[in-house]
C-alpha cells in the first residue's frame, strides 16, 4: 500500500516539475521524507498488531519452561530484521529497478509464510 501510494505522489511529483536539477533534487528529498514517514508509520503498525503473532505462536509451540527464552530469541529476530530492512530500504530505491526489488522481496517472504504456516506450524486448538 505504502508502495503504491509513494509511486503516484512520485510520479505526480515529477509531473509537475521543470527539466532542471535543482527542482529534481527537491522532489528526491521528498521523496525520501515520504518513504521515512512510511517506515515509521510501518514500525508502529508492526509493534502494535503484528509482533503479538510471533509470541501466541512462541506461547503455543514452546513449552512452558522455554517460553521466555523462546519470546526473547522471537523478539530479537524480530527487531534485528526490521533494522535490516530500514538500513537497506531507501538504498535500494535509489537503484532504478529497486522498487521493483522490494517487492519482489517481500512478495516471496509473503509465500514462504504462508507456505510455512500450512505446513510446518501446528494446530493447537484445545491441546494446551
Amino acid at each position: 500500500m505504502f508502495g503504491l501510494l509513494a509511486d503516484c505522489m512520485y510520479e505526480a511529483n515529477y509531473a509537475g516539475t521543470a527539466a532542471d536539477g535543482e527542482s529534481r533534487e527537491a522532489v528526491r528529498h521528498s521523496q525520501r521524507e515520504m518513504f521515512i514517514g512510511a517506515l515509521v508509520v510501518l514500525l508502529l503498525a508492526i509493534s502494535i498488531g503484528v509482533t503479538g503473532i510471533a509470541f501466541t505462536l512462541a506461547a503455543e509451540v514452546f513449552p512452558n519452561y522455554l517460553f521466555g527464552t523462546a519470546v526473547g530469541f522471537v523478539a530479537a529476530i524480530g527487531w534485528f530484521v526490521n533494522f535490516g530492512i530500514n538500513m537497506v530500504f531507501l538504498d535500494v530505491l535509489n537503484d532504478a529497478d529497486g522498487r521493483w526489488y522490494i517487492w519482489l522481496i517481500l512478495c516471496l517472504v509473503a509465500i514462504i509464510t504462508c507456505v510455512f504456516v500450512y505446513f510446518v506450524a501446528p494446530e493447537t486448538k484445545g491441546k494446551k
